[in-house]
């Protein structure tokens, strides 16, 4: 009698074993789905990341190319005022080439305004996303420990 408790006791051993050798299989298998899935994320956010630094970059060229056509603009006049003071018709070409160029100063301005809200949108988007991410690990990470607690 004492050998089939002691035998029944190691079955009861060698069952419990077992349960808890396939609930540390399934967490790992768990840990490595979720550890892909967070690979994959980090990817995505650094590609969205190297864009976001792509449009700044086009931003800030758009600025300084606008800076630098300003300037221009404004030797150009410089010019204009110094050498044909009694040139009317040359200054009615001048005139236009400043408008021109202030319209073309004012098309960069816009182009360079619209690259910085597309930025900002990017930033706005990759922070949402991670928020979002960090969210659905740290429910995952409740959901984990709380199936590792009812199985003890």
């Amino acid at each position: 009698q004492h050998l089939a408790a002691s035998h029944d006791l190691k079955e009861s051993f060698s069952s419990l074993v077992r349960d808890l050798f396939n609930m540390i299989q399934e967490l790992q298998e768990k840990y490595v789905a979720q550890t892909r899935h967070y690979e994959q994320l980090a990817q995505k956010v650094r590609g969205q990341q190297m864009e976001q630094a792509r449009n700044i970059q086009e931003a800030e060229e758009v600025s300084h190319d606008q800076t630098r056509f300003l300037h221009d603009l404004r030797l150009h006049l410089q010019w204009v005022r110094k050498h044909s003071e009694d040139k009317e018709a040359e200054m009615h070409y001048i005139r236009q080439t400043a408008e021109q160029y202030e319209h073309e100063a004012r098309d960069l301005f816009n182009k360079n305004h619209q690259a910085a809200e597309q930025v900002r949108l990017h930033q706005h988007q990759v922070s949402t996303l991670s928020e979002q991410e960090q969210q659905r690990l740290t429910q995952q990470q409740l959901l984990d420990r709380e199936r590792m607690a009812r199985a003890r």
